[in-house]
């Protein structure tokens, strides 16, 4: 975990929201936080996270609940198949599950666990990690307050691959007022990350997101239409949400809905693509609340 989600985690949880994240967005962008007029992409995600509290998001952030949301929409073809959902670490039948598997902590980012083979895996080290998972809310290392009340489990899917055993690219959609702009790809992720962006007809865009760009020459996704088309989909009706997907052998999987991409304090370089994608971003639709 990094030193700024030791902090926050650790230190900070008595601060106010507002000011709390006035903080972090400092320490992170190294600039002052315009609520009261934001105009870059990064600042209309923060005034959204504090000011717009739409009900549905508790649900949608949750990796378990979301799976009844995707359904509905686009159908249950779209989702990775469940193995079980788990509220404590000592109830998951090690021995029964498959021989690989992803294990995911429902109200979280990025707390992920991968087996690639279940005879040669360190459960109990893997089990520490999942009570950790479980006594934590996400919620403190960012003041997402969707996550606030999500119940703590986790979910165990099925291992899906790109064909060569290894897990698919993340195709993370940008999707303002229900239509997609940016396709975010990240590679390498536990081993190297690099990250490129994409506009809708995939050119790369001279710009880096937090990590150094990958391959200059990564082909388009095959199905890159029919993601664009279940993005477009599941993001009608919010004024912004990124749509995460896998492009794989056997289709399209959803992974999940984010609405406060790197707790809003993500770093363009150069700095002008936060101010041209926070163009696409329009708050007027938005009633302030708290």
């Amino acid at each position: 975990m990094s030193l700024a989600n030791r902090i926050a985690l650790g230190l900070l949880p008595w601060i106010d929201d507002e000011i709390f994240t006035k903080i972090q967005y400092l320490y992170k962008q190294r600039r002052w936080l315009n609520l009261d007029l934001p105009q870059t992409f990064n600042e209309k995600i923060q005034w959204l996270k504090l000011r717009h509290h739409d009900p549905r998001l508790t649900n949608l952030v949750d990796k378990y609940a979301v799976r009844d949301f995707v359904h509905e929409r686009i159908g249950e073809e779209y989702l990775i198949p469940l193995v079980g959902v788990y509220e404590h670490a000592d109830d998951i039948p090690f021995d029964q599950l498959p021989a690989r598997f992803v294990i995911k902590a429902t109200h979280g980012s990025g707390w992920t666990l991968l087996c690639f083979d279940r005879n040669h895996y360190d459960w109990e080290q893997a089990k520490k990690r999942i009570a950790h998972w479980l006594s934590s809310n996400f919620f403190r290392v960012g003041r997402e307050w969707a996550y606030r009340d999500v119940p703590p489990r986790v979910v165990c899917e099925e291992m899906i691959d790109d064909g060569s055993g290894q897990p698919p690219p993340d195709y993370k959609i940008f999707c303002f007022h229900g239509e997609p702009r940016l396709i975010q790809v990240d590679l390498n992720r536990f081993s190297g990350h690099r990250r490129n962006l994409y506009d809708t007809q995939w050119n790369l865009l001279p710009t880096e997101f937090e990590y150094p760009v990958g391959d200059p020459e990564l082909a388009a996704p095959p199905n890159l239409g029919k993601m664009l088309n279940v993005a477009k989909l599941l993001s009608a009706s919010f004024p912004f949400v990124r749509v995460d997907l896998y492009s794989t052998p056997r289709g399209v999987y959803f992974g999940e809905m984010t609405f406060f991409p790197e707790k809003g304090v993500g770093r363009f370089r150069p700095y002008r693509f936060d101010e041209e994608f926070g163009r696409h971003l329009d708050l007027g639709c938005c009633q302030k609340s708290r």
